[in-house]
C-alpha cells in the first residue's frame, strides 16, 4: 500500500528538495507522473464526502513539475 508512481515522461531539470508527498520526491522539472494512492495514504475509511470521495476510494493525480523555486 501507499503511493506508486508511474513515470509518464521523465524530466530532465532540477529536482525539488522539499515535496507535498512522497510521489513529488524525486521528481525533475519537465517529468509527468501519475500518483496511485492507496485508500491508507489518501482519506482511508471516512473517505472526503464533501469532495465526492468515497471510503476506501484509490485516489489517481497526473502530475507535472513545472518549476523549482
Amino acid at each position: 500500500m501507499g503511493v506508486e508512481k508511474q513515470v509518464i515522461r521523465p524530466g530532465t531539470g532540477p529536482k525539488p528538495t522539499p515535496g507535498w508527498d512522497e510521489g513529488v520526491m524525486g521528481m525533475q522539472v519537465a517529468e509527468v507522473a501519475r500518483l496511485r494512492c492507496s485508500p491508507d495514504y489518501a482519506y482511508g475509511a471516512g473517505g472526503f464526502p464533501a469532495w465526492g470521495i468515497q471510503p476506501n476510494s484509490v485516489l489517481e493525480f497526473e502530475i507535472e513539475v513545472l518549476s523549482l523555486k
